[in-house]
């Protein structure tokens, strides 16, 4: 006796899939549609073909996401499973409304872009990607609004009474400054270091430039710091004051990462040996702002170049 398998090759399974989509309403009401309309209920097919492959399209993303069947409804529940989320939300006691969503797509950082337009949000607050840098990259170069990258905030959140900010300078460093004065009106306290680096760790700033932006903030420390780098000398600082440490971000971190390396990257990978907690602003600039943060780079460089070959002062 013949041994019957139960497992479907690809064309029973083809056969079955295109039976179900045809179906007999394609036969049995051709004739009306034609009667109806004439040449033009080609349109139509045409139409309903395109309608039918993106929902094809939808549920074949659901089908390689979930190996099991009802890809939609298991999107749906595992995404709000348990009311874990609303759980976490709830157990945070934000003073706040807020709204979960729960989106599918093929670009994390189109989709974040896309409803921070539709809801007219005017700041996007998230995670500082570790694995997809280019997520961030998207979201804070095409952001319509500010954005604050958070890493190192664990279940047990710092609190903000304490921040650090360092004294850097560019555009991208006037974000950093306008969320620290925010803070600082609300009652934090602000710690400024001013970090000299050694070797090729960066290039010292401007105290009094900063400060000058920090006029409104009753509670304002300053600290002078040597290190290695900058990065590791305001992520030592701000472990020392027990703070959050603020820095700004660039529209433009592409072109220095290849080629100037990124400064919130190394701060970021600092900051988590350390256990600080880290905010990297970002605040949208058009294109004069754009050229300036590209620019500011350059300056930089320039002026670490001349200040090392500066003729030293004579003895006599």
């Amino acid at each position: 006796m013949a041994e019957h398998t139960r497992t479907l090759g690809f064309r029973v399974a083809f056969a079955l899939g295109l039976g179900t989509m045809i179906a007999a309403g394609i036969f049995s009401l051709s004739g009306t549609a034609i009667a109806q309309v004439g040449s033009n209920a080609v349109i139509s097919f045409v139409i309903t073909a395109a309608i039918g492959g993106v929902t094809a399209a939808s549920y074949s993303e659901f089908a390689s996401i979930y190996a099991e069947n009802g890809g939609g409804y298991l999107f749906s529940s595992r995404t709000f499973e348990d009311d874990r989320l609303l759980d976490t939300l709830g157990e945070a006691n934000l003073d706040v409304d807020y709204t979960v969503e729960g989106h599918i797509c093929r670009s994390v950082s189109f989709d974040i872009l896309n409803t921070t337009r539709e809801d007219e949000a005017d700041l996007i607050l998230m995670g500082y990607p570790k694995e997809h840098e280019d997520i961030a990259e998207a979201v804070e170069y095409d952001s319509p609004c500010d954005v604050l990258f958070v890493d190192g905030f664990g279940e047990e959140a710092p609190t903000l009474d304490s921040v650090t900010v360092g004294t850097g300078g560019g555009p991208h460093h006037q974000s950093a400054l306008s969320l620290v004065n925010e803070l600082g009106r609300s009652g934090s306290e602000v710690h400024v270091t001013n970090v000299t680096p050694g070797g090729e760790g960066g290039t010292a700033e401007d105290l009094d430039g900063t400060l000058s932006e920090l006029g409104d903030v009753p509670a304002v420390e300053t600290h002078d710091r040597q290190a290695d780098t900058v990065a590791e000398g305001l992520v030592d600082a701000a472990d020392e004051h027990d703070s959050v440490l603020v820095i700004g971000a660039s529209r433009t971190r592409l072109l220095k990462r290849r080629v100037f390396g990124s400064t919130p990257d190394r701060v970021v990978s600092y900051a988590k040996l350390a256990g600080v907690p880290v905010i990297v602003c970002s605040h949208p600039t058009g294109v004069s702002g754009r050229l300036e943060d590209a620019l500011f780079p350059v300056y930089r460089t320039l002026k670490k170049f001349r200040r090392g070959h500066a003729p030293k002062p004579s003895s006599n």
